[in-house]
């Protein structure tokens, strides 16, 4: 089936979502070997989801996210939901900040410190509206409407724009990985780019460094780096790359 988005928890667990509306718990300590923990069906289109420690934000179309406790991954436990004034698309956790992209164009901010109960703390306004968004380090890094924008959150209260790199005309990235050098890139389902790798540095000089060119691919959502492993998302499940 195909794959629409997925990321990768500390302790071998991909999180894949497998059309709008269900989401699959993997163990991947053996990349080559992929087991399915649990299946959890919402019933509610799903945009994105991100892990931090045993909880996991589940963002929607609707105006809201949900979270789950993970600490036992073949039994996830509902906490409760975020409410927002906003569509939530994609989020992304760094230390005790979650940011999650809205339709309304901005990067909001949340504090996790207590990660049952975010607490908003601001927001950052990209170049173009954000689609997708990941965190390493001090910097956020944004796939935005034909951009790839890097933004430094050192003080997560006053993002400043770092630099940027042009994807071309109506390439729209809707999910992005990252693993502090480098940023995944994968576009929406109509296929319009191709995933792309990013080099994140420097930080006010992001360069494009390969392309897969290869059609079938043009049409997924989801992409994770984890462990030196990419697992690119496709219509024909999840294809695994050995970086180095």
């Amino acid at each position: 089936d195909a794959v629409c988005d997925f990321m990768v928890y500390g302790n071998g667990v991909v999180v894949v979502s497998e059309g709008p509306d269900d989401l699959i718990l993997l163990d991947v300590t053996d990349p080559t070997n992929l087991v399915e923990f649990y299946t959890l069906n919402f019933g509610d289109v799903m945009n994105g989801a991100c892990i931090a420690g045993d909880a996991l934000y589940i963002s929607y179309v609707g105006n809201f996210m949900r979270i789950y406790d993970i600490s036992d991954p073949s039994a996830p436990d509902y906490v409760g939901a975020v409410l927002t004034t906003y569509g939530t698309t994609h989020p992304a956790v760094n230390g005790d900040n979650l940011f999650v992209s809205g339709d309304d164009g901005n990067v909001h901010i949340f504090s996790i410190i207590n990660p049952w109960n975010p607490a908003h703390v601001g927001q950052y306004t990209p170049t173009n509206t954000p689609h997708a968004i990941s965190s390493s380090g001090d910097y956020l890094y944004a796939a935005c409407e034909d951009v790839f924008e890097v933004v430094n959150i050192s003080n997560p209260a006053l993002p400043v724009y770092e630099g940027s790199v042009f994807l071309g005309t109506g390439n729209d990235y809707y999910n992005l990985s990252n693993d502090g050098q480098y940023s995944y890139l994968v576009p929406d389902s109509t296929g319009m780019g191709d995933p792309v790798i990013v080099s994140n540095w420097p930080p006010n000089a992001p360069a494009v460094t390969y392309t897969f060119t290869d059609w079938e691919y043009k049409v997924s959502h989801g992409v994770a780096e984890h462990d030196g492993y990419l697992y690119l998302g496709s219509l024909f499940g999840v294809r695994i790359y050995d970086l180095y």
